[in-house]
């Protein structure tokens, strides 16, 4: 028989969570069902959580292989189980067990009781992995007492108990996110769940909550996965989450020793995900791999042949340690149709920008060069006219929600008239600086389903492309899908300026990218600090600044026609929202938001609609941030009346009025 267990009160812990630890964007979480399968003779010896919607995609295929290595765990995590029954039985834990149920304070509980427990279950876990075979088995050590820092610096963590990625021998003092699966948490004095099994919304449960957030939090930013898992686990109950860039969602709480396949089976499946993918585990990013040290080489070789890409480095090592290659894809034209080409696109140097946030876009770009130019340029080199050194490129990678249009259709309406006599005689008319203006040479939504989704040679996907789509109930408006978008120039963040001149020539840029997106029939509505970049352009001298990350653009009335007329198959209307809707929501970067978009995400002021003067606000609150209200930067700024030049230099231009 089956029995369901459905999560619940799940979209309010969510942004509890959210509210609590402050993370950059909205995150849904999803309701899900978990279905317990049990023996018909036997309703305990033979059940499995089965989690077929919180496992995700791509889980094994043969269950009766899932239920044999289960019994195998078991048998091995035996006397680990026996050992944590026998602690658990024992007068202490008895009494805390009695407390917890009489009272929900956190008076009855002491720390002690989790550190008595760390050692047995973690005996437990250790000896359920020693099944599995040695590519496959994890270290599993309690870390509760070991300090780890964050991606980004903001706060340490120290989770009771690490499991590490397979096969992977780690010591004790090698432990860190990096070489992390999943963690546990013992949660004996914060109630996670009310006695109904639904999540709790009291301080208590949400201290919890957020601590088990921190800990998706970092598994996700270190290791680049599409899913994490992490276990609470209070006396005899266990809780299973599962957290993605959408929100998160969790099994009701069950019996973890007295039912005793539950956990070995959950271990086995992220372990095991699929016969067809041996080295991978559940939730494994599968379009990423290293870059070899070969490769390594010979783009090395490459870049010296240009010494701006060189200085940038100190040596070979700074440039790409921990590099990355990564699928993508390029535009080509055939007979007058756009086609996709795949490439392999290899990180150099650290992110450009890395999201910290848990739940929201994850936005993380990469300088890359592009495995084909490679090889072009390579083939050159024994010719009369070699090729300069590759281009490189900026790599977004980010997880758009359906609600919202994919960014490449905006690069591509903005190039569209760009490119037009129109477009050229009204850039020379008022005179723009076009030169570093971002254009986007390829997208690729790496969630694409469509049956007859081919690339320019024919081929298919060759990765799990439901692994890169969110799994909720939350609805197709509010998934988040997997996309990469190669752009042009590669960029340097604005608070790197060497010079109050460059800075507001950077921003000048800007403006004049702001007027023709506008007249194409785009607008940008998130300019801030992160999103106008200098230019990184060879024998460039003069600085070129460029608007970057149209996430949260939308068209005007007159785009959308433009967009019809030129671009009528990939409309989608239907999936996407209404462009007078759309315009009509709040969105951009709080400290640099206008002052009447500002008042209608306070208030809902009737009529609102997002329009070209409050982008160019934008502009001004931008130049007030980084001349005078960030110290790292005010320091730097020379003094005279240059803002105020530019400002006036603005405001006096037909556009900006």
């Amino acid at each position: 028989m089956s029995l369901p267990v459905a999560a619940d009160n799940l979209r309010a812990s969510s942004a509890s969570i959210e509210a609590a630890d402050h993370d950059e964007r909205h995150g849904t979480a999803a309701e899900s069902d978990v279905e317990i399968d049990s023996d018909d003779d036997d309703p305990t010896a033979n059940r499995a959580v089965r989690f077929r919607d919180a496992y995700g995609p791509g889980g094994p295929t043969k269950e009766s292989a899932v239920k044999r290595a289960t019994t195998k765990a078991v048998q091995a995590g035996a006397a680990g189980l026996e050992k944590a029954k026998e602690l658990y039985a024992s007068p202490k834990f008895v009494s805390a067990r009695q407390g917890q149920k009489k009272e929900r304070s956190e008076a009855y509980m002491e720390e002690r009781l989790e550190a008595d427990m760390e050692g047995p279950i973690r005996d437990y876990l250790a000896g359920v992995v020693s099944s599995f075979s040695e590519s496959k088995k994890p270290e599993v050590a309690v870390t509760a007492r070991k300090t780890f820092t964050s991606a980004d610096k903001s706060h340490v963590t120290r989770p009771d108990i690490s499991l590490g990625k397979p096969g992977l021998k780690i010591n004790e003092q090698e432990w860190k996110w990096l070489n992390k699966l999943a963690t546990v948490q013992l949660k004996f004095h914060d109630r996670i769940h009310e006695d109904d099994g639904t999540l709790g919304t009291s301080d208590s449960a949400l201290h919890a909550l957020v601590q088990l957030a921190k800990d998706a939090r970092h598994l996700m930013m270190s290791s680049d996965r599409c899913f994490v898992f992490v276990v609470a686990i209070s006396f005899d109950t266990a809780t299973l989450f599962r957290f993605d860039t959408e929100g998160f969602f969790t099994s009701k709480p069950f019996n973890w020793l007295e039912n005793p396949r539950y956990l070995p089976e959950f271990l086995y499946r992220i372990y095991h995900p699929s016969a067809g993918h041996p080295q991978a585990t559940l939730g494994e990013e599968d379009t990423i791999t290293f870059t070899d040290k070969a490769t390594k080489r010979r783009i090395w070789a490459a870049l010296e042949t240009e010494g701006d890409h060189v200085a940038a480095f100190k040596d070979e090592e700074t440039a790409f340690g921990r590099s990355l290659c990564l699928t993508a894809a390029v535009f080509e034209e055939v007979d007058g149709e756009r086609v996709l080409v795949p490439v392999k696109c290899h990180t150099i140097g650290e992110p450009l920008w890395h999201s910290h946030g848990l739940f929201g876009r994850a936005t993380k770009v990469f300088r890359v060069m592009i495995d084909k130019d490679l090889e072009a340029y390579e083939q050159s080199l024994g010719g009369d006219d070699p090729l300069p050194c590759p281009q490189l490129y900026a790599l977004k990678d980010s997880w758009r929600q359906g609600c919202r249009r994919p960014e490449v259709d905006y690069y591509d309406l903005i190039e569209l008239f760009r490119k037009s006599e129109k477009g050229q005689a009204f850039i020379k008319q008022h005179k723009l600086d076009e030169s570093a203006m971002a254009r986007c040479i390829g997208s690729l939504d790496l969630s694409d389903t469509v049956k007859d989704f081919r690339f320019k040679d024919g081929t298919g996907p060759d990765w799990d492309t439901a692994r890169h789509k969110t799994t909720s109930d939350a609805g197709d408006g509010l998934h988040r899908y997997h996309t990469r978008t190669l752009l042009t120039p590669v960029g340097t963040r604005l608070d790197r300026f060497t010079s109050t001149w460059a800075l507001v020539t950077a921003v000048y840029h800007a403006a004049c990218h702001l007027f023709i997106a506008f007249e194409a029939g785009v607008l940008h509505r998130d300019v801030s600090e992160g999103n106008i970049m200098f230019a990184e352009m060879i024998g460039l001298k003069t600085p070129r600044g460029f608007l970057v990350d149209w996430d949260y653009a939308e068209f005007t009335e007159k785009g959308l026609e433009a967009f019809k007329k030129n671009f009528g198959s990939r409309l989608h209307s239907d999936q996407y929202d209404s462009v007078d809707k759309s315009l009509k929501h709040f969105t951009g970067t709080w400290p640099f938001l206008a002052i009447e978009v500002m008042a209608h995400s306070l208030g809902g002021r009737k009529n609102f609609k997002h329009e070209s003067h409050h982008d160019l606000e934008s502009l001004f609150w931008l130049l007030y941030w980084m001349g005078f209200d960030t110290p790292s930067i005010i320091c730097r700024l020379a003094t005279g009346p240059a803002r105020s030049y530019l400002i006036l230099g603005l405001l006096r231009r037909r556009w900006a009025r």
